[in-house]
């Protein structure tokens, strides 16, 4: 069986962080973290200005690094607020 979650804004790549938890860039340079198994967005981080090409989650500290539009790149910890 194949669920879908529709995000606010378009997606551009992914990143996993449990078997159940994934990260998406999205063009309006936040990145959604969404619980795959209910289907739900749990969390919207304002991240860049533009658009979110890439996202990177790191194994161990937990952060996200995500690079965008004009060059940008930024590092936010998971446990940011809406």
């Amino acid at each position: 069986m194949m669920r879908y979650v529709r995000l606010e804004s378009e997606p551009l790549d992914i990143a996993w962080i449990s078997e159940s938890l994934m990260v998406a860039s999205c063009v309006d340079g936040r990145a959604r973290v969404v619980d795959t198994e209910n289907v739900k967005v749990l969390r919207t981080i304002p991240v860049i200005k533009g658009w979110a090409y890439a996202v990177a989650h790191h194994p161990h500290d937990g952060t996200l690094a995500i690079g965008g539009s004009d060059g940008q790149i930024q590092r936010v910890g998971l446990q940011a607020s809406n």
